[in-house]
């Protein structure tokens, strides 16, 4: 079983469920957690509203809003933000009135 997952500077331990970045812990909730190893885990693919609300809130049946994914998005890149800077250092991207993805292809977050 995968213990610990590590992508550039960012390392989430999945038994503990604790995520550091450049070697600082980042405290998340849990819900926070489980959204970041889900992108993560499906990195590379948009992961829509719907995915999102059905696997991390587990909402069934379009029950849910997108605006509860946005806002989690947007507080969780605020966790990641870069100290002093208006630009958020994890590759979270927007897909426009569909949803995130994980961006990996960046290489300097």
């Amino acid at each position: 079983m995968i213990e610990t997952i590590t992508l550039n500077n960012l390392v989430i331990k999945l038994p503990i469920r604790r995520v550091t970045y450049h070697d600082k812990s980042i405290p998340l909730s849990k819900l926070e957690y489980d959204l970041l190893l889900y992108l993560f885990q499906n990195r590379d693919k948009v992961c829509t509203y719907d995915d999102l609300l059905e696997h991390v809130w587990k909402y069934r049946n379009g029950n849910g809003h997108p605006s509860l994914v946005q806002l989690a998005v947007c507080r969780l890149r605020h966790k990641f933000k870069i100290h002093d800077s208006e630009e958020y250092s994890i590759p979270i991207r927007t897909v426009r009135e569909i949803g995130f993805h994980f961006d990996s292809n960046l290489t300097d977050f």
